[in-house]
């Protein structure tokens, strides 16, 4: 996966309490005989300051201090979570599992372990381990959202659509306006055939988010399902807000102009693809049915 959901703040618990459990666990370096709370504050530090640099995007030094974390203190389940969460970032899939059942393995309750890994098999389509992590993860906590909504993402992959509705909707129902999964679900209905239901999702989903900042792909996926629906005019309207996100990508304002045409909106059509060839002087595609709408109209 390439974009790691940010980690909650409860992920990070106080180093007081945490040291506790820590000695209880015997931490130590091997060379270390006397008390071990020297390594159990090292290694918290470490984690620290890798939170810091994942919070910056710099996830090779974040690596780094998570390993050392690693090093400090083996029990620390935490410190091998994110190193799990570093290392799935660089790719480096293998040992990142090999991380997070060694958080699992330290702390077999943890949720967030178990999110990350269900959501690591997913990636991987391992879906049988996928579904085991995500139902300890239902097991520890059966009030989680986060958990009703990964087991809902599951079932969405392997194309069971009326058990990934069900969770979905379940998680929906613990945490109204979640993002990811009203994404989720739009895409189940999508999927299903169901387009109105996919724009009810799909609208909610924008309402979560300033008139002037939500995402192209939400508009775009908008624009889809109205144009399922047979309203052209209302998908250009969408497509037309997509294109002014972002970079100019010409397949958004082709699909917008041919929106316009089956909206019977010929005149905007021919002024679309002409700012489209302001943008892309000479492109075939534009300049073929910039050509054959005016042949026709």
């Amino acid at each position: 996966m390439d974009a790691v959901t940010p980690l909650p703040s409860r992920s990070v618990p106080r180093l007081g309490a945490w040291c506790v459990v820590a000695l209880a666990a015997g931490c130590r370096l091997p060379c270390y005989e006397g008390p071990t709370a020297k390594n159990v504050l090292a290694s918290r530090q470490l984690v620290q300051q890798g939170m810091r640099e994942m919070e910056r995007g710099a996830w090779e030094g974040a690596e780094k201090h998570f390993a050392s974390a690693v090093k400090q203190c083996p029990a620390d389940h935490e410190a091998h979570r994110l190193h799990a969460e570093t290392l799935w970032k660089a790719g480096r899939q293998r040992e990142a599992l090999v991380e997070i059942n060694e958080a699992l393995r330290i702390a077999p309750d943890d949720e967030l372990a178990l999110l990350r890994h269900a959501q690591m098999r997913l990636d991987r389509a391992e879906y049988a381990q996928a579904h085991e992590a995500a139902r300890r993860a239902l097991d520890v906590n059966p009030h989680s959202a986060d958990a009703w909504a990964a087991r809902g993402k599951i079932w969405h992959a392997q194309g069971e659509f009326d058990r990934a509705m069900a969770d979905l909707h379940h998680a929906l129902g613990l945490a109204p306006g979640n993002r990811e999964t009203l994404a989720a679900l739009a895409d189940v209905f999508r999927r299903r055939n169901e387009p109105q239901r996919a724009l009810a999702n799909l609208r909610a989903l924008a309402n979560t988010y300033p008139d002037d900042e939500v995402p192209r792909t939400v508009l775009e996926q908008q624009a889809q399902a109205l144009l399922a629906l047979n309203r052209p005019a209302d998908a250009a309207e969408q497509l037309a807000l997509a294109c002014r996100r972002g970079t100019p990508e010409l397949p958004l304002w082709l699909a917008m102009a041919d929106c316009q045409v089956r909206a019977g909106q010929t005149p905007a059509a021919l002024a679309t693809l002409d700012q489209a060839q302001a943008y892309w002087p000479g492109a075939p595609d534009v300049v073929r049915m910039a050509a054959n709408l005016r042949q026709r109209h």
